[in-house]
This record gives C-alpha cells, structure tokens and sequence, in this order.
C-alpha cells in the first residue's frame, strides 16, 4: 500500500506543495518530479512546502527538499516549510534544517508573509 501522496495548489502569491504520508527512498523520485514540475513552470516562485501530513521523513527525503529550497532560493524566490508536527521538527532540528529554512507551525501563518 502507498502511503505516500503530494498535491500542489496555485495561490495568487505563492505555491503550496503540500504532502502527505512516508517521505522516504520509495516516494523521494515522486516528490523530486512535483518540484521539478513546479519550478520548471515558476522557477523564481514562492514555494511552500507543507508536511502537515508527513508521518515520517528520512534523509533521501529531506535531500528532495533541500535541493528544491537550493533551486527556489538561487531563482530569487522564497521557501518556507509548514512544519507543525514535533517529529518531524525534531528531525529538521537535528539536521541543522531550522537555522537554514523558514519555518512554520501552520499554513496560513506561511501565508501571511506571502
């Protein structure tokens, strides 16, 4: 069974990807064609990553996200992960993640700053 899912929503001001389930080797290719797919169309936009549905995220994962927060960024837009779950901000926390990316607890917080 997959458990892994990931939809992206055009905003007036910001494009959110919003995922769901086990970011892991298995579903890390999936993600990496979302992002590839939305900064192909919007290389410069700003980018919202939301993991309120993430259940579980390893390094193969979280190297997905680094290389699109790296893209986003050299473009000159911007990159904010929605992060309200405590495990999944202790392993950004432990990765060093927090002091790079911009972080917050909930979506239309992220919003407000678009």
């Amino acid at each position: 069974m997959d458990t892994f899912d990931c939809t992206v929503e055009k905003l007036a001001n910001a494009t959110v990807v919003h995922v769901h389930g086990e970011v892991d080797m298995a579903s890390a290719p999936h993600l990496r064609d979302v992002f590839i797919g939305v900064l192909a169309a919007e290389p410069s936009a700003h980018l919202i990553v939301d993991l309120g549905g993430v259940e579980f995220i390893d390094s193969t994962g979280i190297g997905v996200i680094v290389a699109a927060h790296q893209r986003v960024t050299a473009n000159g837009g911007w990159f904010t992960a929605v992060v309200p779950t405590a495990k999944v901000r202790k392993v950004l926390q432990i990765t060093g993640l927090l002091r790079v990316w911009r972080v917050t607890g909930s979506l239309e917080d992220a919003l407000d700053d678009v």
